[in-house]
């Protein structure tokens, strides 16, 4: 490298050996090319993406066999408390006749002796024909509330194994139920292992290919930073490696017997008939088009391209007045919808699920609210959070959502159930920003206490880059989550290793002084 520090050899089994010149370690193996590893990205994304989907369909089996069970158990105690009631029947049958005999004897008592009240002088009864009309009509009390309940407690016996029955029949309609749904998990299941099973053996072909790649290094260069390593391969193409993480960016040319820096960030090719091509490392932005329009109101605080990225979700709105959506297509720039006030308070957070069917939206108004592509409905609302909700980010089986917040806090929904499954803690200022990992239940969060934080779904740490300068407004990772970015109050870029947090590289603009104008 220009400064000395590193010193790359190519080597007769293909790969790329790069050294630390002082410590005499070597720091990095470079193999394959762009497309090997964005191929390998792509299979190890299927792979996770199948753990996710098995861990789905086993705890679905394990909650269905588990309420088929707890179902077993109440038809037994159904059928249990049918078959005592039954056997206590009879007996209560039996106490209605003698009931109903003794209610008829009182009442003929009763009217016996009104009878002879009525042929009393005067109409008048004395004393013992009052005594004997109280107890007469005491007598026919007791009956008539005997015969009543010995009729209520048939009705109720019989309405009780009414209940019952009617209970196992839907029981019987859970179980019914529940035989679908575990084929159903069953049937997925396999696919998902099959699956699994496939993208496995494909990635451990790809990487056993970029193993024994064949292709060996003819020549080397550093770019003039030293962060890039360019290779011109025995194949006639020109190979180009991130030094830090060891990744593949870049493949061109062909023909190609040398290749030098150009003294920036890009490399010069050279071919053996003595033509030159320009390799350069480095995109170049160009403004395709600007999008505006009367849907775009006050500032626009979110943009989220779609899965297939031919649409572009915006979100802004009037701060304490409305939060507003509007969708865009990518290639026309035209507005194809808007959803004014979806949101009482200006929307500041967006992302499309994975299917690309629904996207969810976090607003000042504290709450996340779900809405179909398609129809414009809002289909789900999670309230929950007590401040500005900054994030939002679905899970790859779209099956969970988090949400994070300015009340220091990322909250996990569950999209199937409309539940809130878990609040993850531990911030001591606002979360900023929150991604998934990859297919993966692990997410990177940026947040106001310096902080660039991965946590999983169930709410446990997995690694935090901590004592970072300033307030951190933004992190992000690839598609193979090897890779994470994070920027601050400071201006500054910074790269980190996904899978150690080791940091790779800051990329920030060098303050100007009076002898470096």
């Amino acid at each position: 490298s220009t400064d000395g520090k590193q010193f790359a050899a190519g080597c007769a089994d293909g790969a790329v050996r790069v050294w630390d010149t002082e410590a005499g370690k070597q720091l990095v193996e470079l193999r394959g090319d762009a497309e090997s590893g964005a191929k390998i990205a792509a299979l190890e994304f299927k792979i996770a993406a199948e753990t996710l989907e098995t861990n789905f369909q086993n705890a679905e089996i394990a909650r269905t066999e588990a309420d088929t069970k707890a179902l077993d158990e109440r038809i037994k105690k159904a059928n249990d408390a049918i078959a005592a009631i039954k056997k206590a029947l009879p007996d209560k049958q039996k106490a209605v006749k003698p009931a109903q005999d003794a209610k008829v004897a009182a009442q003929k008592a009763a009217d016996d002796v009104a009878a002879l009240v009525a042929k009393a002088p005067g109409g008048k009864p004395d004393a013992a024909l009052e005594k004997q009309t109280k107890e007469a009509q005491e007598k026919l009390t007791a009956a008539a509330k005997a015969e009543t309940e010995a009729l209520a407690a048939v009705k109720t016996a019989e309405g009780q194994i009414s209940d019952a029955e009617a209970e196992i029949k839907n029981i019987n309609d859970g179980k019914a139920k529940n035989v679908l749904t575990l084929a159903s998990a069953k049937k997925a299941l396999d696919a998902s292992k099959q699956a699994q099973t496939k993208a496995t053996a494909d990635v451990n072909a790809a990487k056993q290919a970029v193993s024994k790649d064949t292709v060996v290094a003819r020549a080397l260069a550093f770019s003039a930073d030293g962060r890039m390593i360019a290779a011109a391969c025995s194949n006639g193409v020109v190979r180009v490696w991130a030094v830090a993480s060891g990744l593949p960016v870049e493949q061109m040319g062909s023909g190609m017997a040398s290749v030098g820096s150009d003294g920036s960030d890009g490399f010069v090719g050279c071919s053996a008939d003595g033509g030159m091509t320009k390799v350069n490392t480095s995109a170049r932005w160009t403004l395709e088009r600007t999008l505006t329009g009367e849907a775009l109101v006050d500032r626009v605080n979110a943009l989220r391209f779609s899965p297939d990225g031919k649409t572009l979700a915006a979100g802004g709105g009037e701060p304490s007045r409305s939060g507003d959506i509007s969708l865009w297509d990518v290639a026309t720039g035209q507005m194809m919808k808007t959803w004014n006030e979806r949101h009482s308070d200006a929307v500041l957070s967006l992302d499309f699920s994975p299917d690309g069917k629904t996207i969810a939206s976090g607003g000042a108004d504290k709450a996340v609210r779900i809405s179909d592509i398609v129809s414009g409905k809002q289909t789900k609302v999670f309230e929950g959070h007590t401040h500005h909700v900054m994030g939002v980010g679905f899970r790859a089986d779209g099956r969970i959502l988090a949400s994070a917040g300015a009340d220091n806090v990322v909250k996990i929904w569950d999209m199937v159930t409309g539940d809130r499954k878990k609040n993850v803690e531990g911030w001591d200022k606002e979360v900023t920003s929150l991604q998934f990992l990859g297919a993966t239940n692990q997410i990177v969060t940026s947040a106001g206490d310096n902080r660039v934080r991965i946590v999983r779904d169930d709410g446990g740490e997995v690694r935090s880059m901590a004592g970072l300068p300033e307030f951190m407004y933004g992190s992000a990772a690839n598609l193979s989550a090897t890779t994470i970015i994070g920027g601050g109050q400071d201006g500054a870029l910074r790269v980190w290793n996904g899978a150690d947090g080791k940091e790779l590289a800051v990329f920030a603009v060098e303050t100007k002084t009076a002898s470096n104008p």
